[in-house]
């Protein structure tokens, strides 16, 4: 696999929403094979820089998550092969 990411603001957000689905296992069999098995690796905002999601919110326009989301993917130089 090659070298994968996941926020832990979206892994919460799967968890979330598999719990209220009533498919806890399932999110349980996910950990096992992308983040155990795979090395998935999970990024985190430290409080340091909460201030940072703070000003891409205003500078972009942007929800929280997605600056959360942008700040994450600028902090450790992530971004999609896509674009």
């Amino acid at each position: 696999m090659k070298n994968c990411v996941i926020s832990d603001f979206s892994l919460h957000s799967i968890k979330v929403i598999l719990a209220r689905l009533g498919r806890k296992e399932l999110f349980k069999a996910f950990v096992d094979d992308l983040i155990i098995r795979c090395g998935l690796h999970i990024l985190h905002v430290r409080y340091e820089a909460i201030y940072s999601v703070i000003e891409k919110m205003d500078e972009n326009h942007l929800d929280f998550d997605d600056a959360y989301q942008y700040t994450l993917a600028e902090k450790y130089n992530v971004y999609s092969d896509l674009i």
